[in-house]
């Protein structure tokens, strides 16, 4: 039968440890110091590793990420399932450019309103293909993200070139882009009239 041993930072570093000869589930004793060694090890480092990670986040910008929704009167505004999900791409797309997306307007240094999104068909184009080009109809796709950080407000656009698939995605990341180029360029200004 395997027993289970709990050994405490304190127990390796001050040699209190007793019995480890007697657990046969790591091995051999030598090897159970070590591993606890590096248990305590671990358990000393995380704490730091956190502080660090947390600075790191302290001087990122926080972005809060919206759109409208549901007009006063309770209707569904026009486009609005569409601005959903451009936003839920939006916030994915700018936590990876190291923002902060924060679920709080009255934490974040930057807003991020998407005002709208569409989609259209493209010109035809001929591609290249194995024995001839291909005519095909690409699709254009835009979003417009109205930036707000203050009294400071505009609207940046993003959009796709015509390709048959991800068009959306591409918009995205353009306007994406733009923010980020944006941000890094006030960061300064936008650090220093954080909300606290």
């Amino acid at each position: 039968m395997r027993g289970v041993i709990v050994v405490t930072a304190f127990d390796v570093f001050f040699g209190t440890v007793s019995q480890l000869e007697s657990c046969k589930v790591f091995g051999t004793e030598p090897k159970m110091k070590r591993l606890c060694g590096a248990l305590a090890l671990l358990c000393f480092a995380l704490p730091m590793l956190q502080a660090a990670d947390d600075k790191s986040k302290a001087d990122q910008i926080r972005v809060y990420v919206f759109t409208t929704g549901i007009s006063d009167a309770g209707f569904t505004e026009p486009g609005q399932q569409d601005r959903a999900e451009a936003v839920t791409g939006l916030k994915k797309d700018l936590a990876s450019r190291k923002f902060v997306v924060v679920d709080d307007q009255s934490a974040a240094d930057m807003t991020a309103e998407v005002i709208d999104r569409g989609e259209s068909t493209a010109p035809p184009r001929r591609t290249l293909a194995v024995g001839g080009g291909v005519t095909v109809a690409g699709k254009l796709s835009d979003v417009h993200v109205k930036i707000s950080a203050g009294d400071y407000s505009a609207v940046i656009d993003g959009e796709s070139d015509g390709r048959i698939l991800g068009t959306k995605g591409v918009a995205l990341g353009k306007a994406a882009n733009k923010i980020e180029t944006w941000a890094k360029e006030n960061r300064a200004k936008l650090l220093a009239t954080r909300p606290h």
